[in-house]
């Protein structure tokens, strides 16, 4: 099941299948998710909690504990998630900075914030931009793990890369 996913996808969880990270109580927010994603995220993070939230109600069908929002302006308490995802979702924004206030908002103190993106600069997106479009395929060629980071940092270095990040208490 794991090998029809995405590259990240399959990091992520190798990632956290190799680490002592314990996900029992916690609850998980994943931004831009779809019905796609649902049991991957939940086998990843079990046994904690995994809600889903995107603007488009129909990828959310079938879904238990969702949410059809704005991922620019989160309708949640301040410090309420424990562990908030975005994968692919950042570059799609008019202002990714919104996505990024509102996740820092809403993630806990010791909160975890994964995020991914595609690279831009690799060979495939330069050639096809200097033709006028935007590539729609993009492959993953690099990760980088810094669990050394804090909660601000977390947020002030999204680079092109995957980047899983956890405060050191966590």
């Amino acid at each position: 099941m794991l090998s029809k996913f995405p590259k990240k996808i399959r990091i992520v969880k190798k990632f956290f299948d190799n680490s002592n990270f314990n996900f029992e109580g916690k609850e998980i927010l994943d931004i831009g998710g779809t019905n796609d994603y649902c049991e991957i995220l939940r086998s990843i993070f079990k046994p904690g909690k995994v809600y889903l939230l995107n603007y488009d109600k129909s990828q959310l069908q079938g879904v238990e504990n969702s949410f059809v929002q704005d991922a620019t302006n989160l309708q949640f308490e301040d410090k309420s998630w424990d562990i908030i995802t975005s994968f692919d979702v950042i570059e799609h924004l008019n202002n990714p900075d919104d996505l990024l206030s509102e996740s820092y908002r809403v993630l806990k103190d010791e909160g975890l914030f994964i995020i991914s993106s595609p690279n831009l600069a690799d060979c495939f997106s330069r050639i096809t931009f200097l033709f006028g479009y935007i590539p729609f395929f993009i492959h993953l060629v690099n990760i980088e793990l810094e669990p050394h980071l804090t909660k601000k940092d977390q947020l002030c270095t999204i680079n092109q890369f995957l980047h899983v990040k956890h405060s050191k208490n966590y």
